[in-house]
């Protein structure tokens, strides 16, 4: 499942601190090259990490949000870019886990923002669990928590969508590839991440969802 909404981006936050009640964890959806996942463990830090970028001019955010109830495995990824292309940089890491809600929010002119929230449906993740088995068992997520949640965060966002701003809800796709098989590693601080086992530098930017 996939809603886009287009907001005021002065709401921007107002949704953020929204869709943190519960106590989730949430994450940096894609690293920054070179550098380790951020993990928010409050709305002030995550709405603070927000304003940070903006004042560097960043104008696209991306989070996973995973709530103490629904469960499941959440792992993190590392993945090879090409450094010709990214500035020198080598490697980049991505947060997955099969019942993450993940929001976008993409700034755009006119003080508005594109958001855009996204999760996996039980019957996908069933459906791919033989082929993503890096992504771990579906049986381990609380579907219903993880629907709940999610549908929660659609309303908050219903909430702050502006008058005659475009909306609009899509069925999530099925991804047409899988990804490298990783290998787990350990790193910094003792948490587990996983370094992609496939050779061949992959692009700089994240695929899309």
């Amino acid at each position: 499942m996939r809603r886009e909404d287009l907001i005021p981006t002065a709401r921007a936050a107002d949704l953020l601190r929204a869709a943190s009640v519960g106590d989730p964890t949430v994450y940096e959806a894609y690293s920054a090259p070179d550098a380790l996942t951020k993990v928010f463990i409050d709305e002030h830090a995550l709405v603070a990490h927000v304003s940070a970028l903006r004042a560097s001019c960043r104008k696209f955010f991306d989070f996973s949000f995973h709530f103490p109830e629904v469960g499941g495995e959440v792992s993190t990824v590392r993945f090879a870019l090409q450094p010709e292309k990214c500035g020198g940089a080598t490697c980049r890491e991505k947060t997955q886990g099969w019942g993450l809600i993940n929001i976008q929010i993409t700034d755009q002119p006119g003080a508005v923002s594109k958001c855009s929230v996204s999760v996996n449906s039980e019957k996908r993740a069933y459906a791919w669990a033989e082929t993503l088995k890096e992504l771990g068992d579906p049986e381990r997520w609380d579907w219903k928590a993880v629907d709940r949640q999610a549908s929660r965060i659609i309303r908050v966002s219903d909430l702050h969508h502006g008058s005659g701003h475009h909306r609009s809800e899509i069925a999530f796709p099925d991804a047409s590839k899988p990804p490298a098989r990783p290998v787990t590693i350990r790193a910094s601080g003792g948490r587990k991440a996983k370094f992609c086992s496939r050779r061949e530098p992959r692009a700089c930017s994240p695929p899309k969802k």
